[in-house]
């Protein structure tokens, strides 16, 4: 044994095992993620949301933040007890991690989180009276070691305690930033205190949620600020500006009556930062608030998944297309217009995700990129 084992041999001894090791060793600081849900999302953020980071989404009002929050609580949660059944057919003593949502707001509304996948039944709401009480019961069950995603909705809505106390003539300049400041440095222990030897003991995901603000007299540059300070925006690995795009109208028949109705809307993404991804990606994906009269199949609380696969399957050549007409592979006969290729593939959920698999494959893995390009070649 060299001298340096021996130093990190006491180390771990004196600190805890699994504090000091060689990079190689630290299994639990393996990026893994959370599927968004979205083709979209995942090839913008990397992959997915990165657990056990904080990452941060914020937007304007009504451009989708909270939708894509609870479509990564309800995908967290599949995958949490995915995790579970699997350590437990090991034999490894395993704790179902839950999804904690804190309800800032105070606008959590069961119904849609229901329509979104979201397991109610396991989700632990908190509704905070004022800021501090919200951060410091996120920092003791981050801490407990039972949870694997706390959300906070919305740090816009984090009201100090002594702004919430005090009249409303009495101004509070910066008691907000100085309060997400310190939480984050908080929280930075809390994620640290593990064995990073151990890929089963990682720290939960932090996702939070936050709302533009714009600056008072500014005439030049960027006139959008959030609420809270700089510190989230060093905090998190990844953050996702948000913005509405169009509407998504389909004509309605009711009683013989025929009308536009607004049954959804685009969610455009832009990754401002993320350290566990190459930066700086955008896209847009269509997401459905209500269902669609006489569609066979449930819209609500629902991303366009057929549409964006065949969008991006289209554009890295594994659907072929010549004019107005799609072919797939191993198929002479075409599809004239991407509408008519979609209503095919809903009846064949294997070749969608056979297509979004694909997709992936080639954004993230090197090596799949480079077999693509040989069989481009031949």
């Amino acid at each position: 044994m060299s001298n340096l084992d021996s130093v990190l041999k006491a180390l771990n001894k004196k600190y805890g095992e699994g504090t000091v090791v060689r990079a190689s060793e630290a299994k639990a600081l393996n990026v893994e993620r959370i599927p968004t849900g979205s083709l979209t999302l995942d090839i913008v953020t990397g992959g997915g949301i990165p657990e056990n980071r904080v990452s941060l989404i914020a937007g304007q009002f009504s451009s989708g933040k909270t939708a894509i929050a609870l479509k990564v609580v309800a995908n967290a949660q599949i995958k949490f007890k995915e995790r579970y059944d699997r350590l437990k057919e090991r034999g490894v003593k395993a704790t179902l991690k839950k999804a904690v949502w804190i309800d800032a707001e105070g606008s959590f509304d069961e119904e849609w989180a229901v329509a979104l996948g979201v397991d109610v039944s396991s989700l632990i709401i908190v509704r905070p009276e004022y800021g501090e009480q919200a951060l410091d019961i996120a920092d003791v069950l981050l801490k407990s070691g039972e949870c694997g995603i706390i959300v906070i909705d919305s740090i816009a809505c984090l009201v100090p305690k002594g702004e919430a106390d005090e009249s409303m003539e009495k101004l509070f300049m910066g008691d907000l930033a100085k309060m997400m400041n310190k939480f984050f440095r908080k929280i930075t222990a809390g994620m640290n205190n593990q064995d990073i030897t151990n890929p089963d003991e990682k720290a939960p995901t932090i996702l939070l949620i936050n709302q533009f603000r714009e600056k008072i007299g500014v005439m030049y540059g960027n006139p959008q600020t959030l609420p809270g300070g700089k510190g989230q925006e060093y905090a998190a690995s990844v953050i996702l500006e948000v913005k509405r795009g169009d509407w998504i109208e389909v004509k309605q028949e009711r009683n013989g009556v025929v009308h536009d109705e607004i049954v959804g809307q685009w969610i455009k993404v832009f990754c401002i930062k993320n350290k566990t991804a190459p930066p700086k990606k955008s896209g847009q994906v269509r997401f459905f608030f209500n269902d669609i009269e006489g569609y066979p199949k449930k819209l609500k609380g629902q991303y366009d998944v057929l549409d964006e696969v065949v969008r991006y399957a289209t554009f890295y050549g594994f659907i072929r297309r010549s004019g107005s007409y799609y072919y797939l592979d191993g198929m002479e006969k075409g599809f004239q217009g991407q509408d008519s290729l979609i209503q095919y593939l809903r009846d064949y959920p294997d070749i969608v995700e056979d297509l979004r698999r694909k997709v992936l494959d080639l954004v993230f893995r090197p090596e799949a990129k480079r077999q693509a390009q040989k069989e481009e070649t031949k």
